[in-house]
């Protein structure tokens, strides 16, 4: 049972305007700071269904259907592109979502149903591994590395390893070689900079099958590294100088591109699903719970979230 109004905790610095929504298999729950509420939208959400914002507008995909949520918590079946693709990304225009369709990706605006804009993916990307960049355009990886794919059919390989994580502004790689191991780069995406190699071990330890989310501010990412099927240890690393911060929280196992880690848009703040689905709210500075944390009332398994503004 989720309450559908209770006081919000007033974590320092968290703007009023920014809203939390979180898919559980209860419906969707929208944590809104300035009203000091949360709002359930009932529906059956199964494990699996991917949660997608883009302004105020919650989409819930799937296999089987696709879910539109406006601000007012109604939701409505959506068909057209969006339905009949097998992902949806979101995009730097807070007014539109990407949908991936075989090796075809195409830009929708809120409320509609077809694409203003689409283009395919080159032949030498793996279209199924394919992730949204800050900038607008699209993170494949290739033959010799990860490419940054645009609308112009432009794709200009990103780096030669592999993107483990993205931000606004920038991404964070993997590259591993036979001489050297693994090591971590911190990669300009918008505007496009050389890659910079972080100092540390971190890399070798997080091994091949680590991903996370890059701050807003571009400071810090935290990556989910894998420790078993369904659990992963949260770690937060510093994209300038690679200090790692374990912060000792077992953290559920990302799936089907849903995101179970996501930052306040001051970067301050990182919520995130436990291993039992239960949410936490992280201090980015300490690594440790912030005391407010025990108090958000949500009761119920996490399956997903977002974060947005209004």
């Amino acid at each position: 049972m989720i309450n559908r109004r209770f006081v919000m905790p007033r974590l320092p610095g968290l703007a009023r305007h920014w809203s939390l929504f979180v898919a559980m298999p209860s419906g969707l729950v929208r944590v809104a700071f300035a009203a000091t509420t949360t709002t359930l939208t009932p529906m059956v959400i199964r494990s699996g269904t991917q949660l997608v914002v883009s302004d105020g507008f919650a989409y819930l995909h799937s296999a089987r259907t696709t879910v539109v949520v406006d601000p007012y918590g109604t939701a409505t079946a959506v068909g057209g592109w969006l339905a009949g693709s097998s992902r949806l990304f979101p995009d730097e225009d807070d007014q539109a979502v990407w949908g991936m369709r075989g090796d075809s990706v195409g830009l929708v605006h809120v409320g509609t149903d077809e694409p203003f804009a689409s283009f395919e993916l080159p032949a030498t990307t793996v279209v199924g591994d394919a992730a949204p960049l800050g900038n607008g355009d699209i993170a494949a990886p290739g033959a010799g590395g990860t490419y940054d794919v645009n609308s112009s059919h432009i794709a200009r390989r990103v780096t030669a390893g592999r993107l483990i994580a993205t931000g606004d502004t920038v991404a964070l790689a993997q590259q591993c070689d036979t001489v050297d191991g693994c090591s971590l780069l911190r990669v300009g995406t918008a505007p496009p900079t050389p890659a910079h190699r972080l100092p540390g071990t971190f890399a070798s330890l997080a091994g091949s099958r680590a991903q996370g989310t890059v701050s807003p501010d571009g400071r810090v990412v935290a990556i989910d590294v894998a420790d078993g099927d369904r659990a992963t240890s949260l770690h937060l690393v510093n994209m300038n100088d690679g200090r790692n911060v374990d912060t000792h929280l077992a953290t559920a196992a990302p799936v089907d591109g849903n995101e179970v880690a996501v930052w306040s848009p001051d970067g301050r703040y990182l919520w995130t699903v436990t291993s039992g689905g239960a949410l936490d709210v992280v201090d980015a500075r300490t690594g440790l719970l912030a005391p407010e944390s025990a108090k958000l009332g949500l009761r119920g398994r996490a399956e997903a979230l977002a974060f947005a503004f209004g």
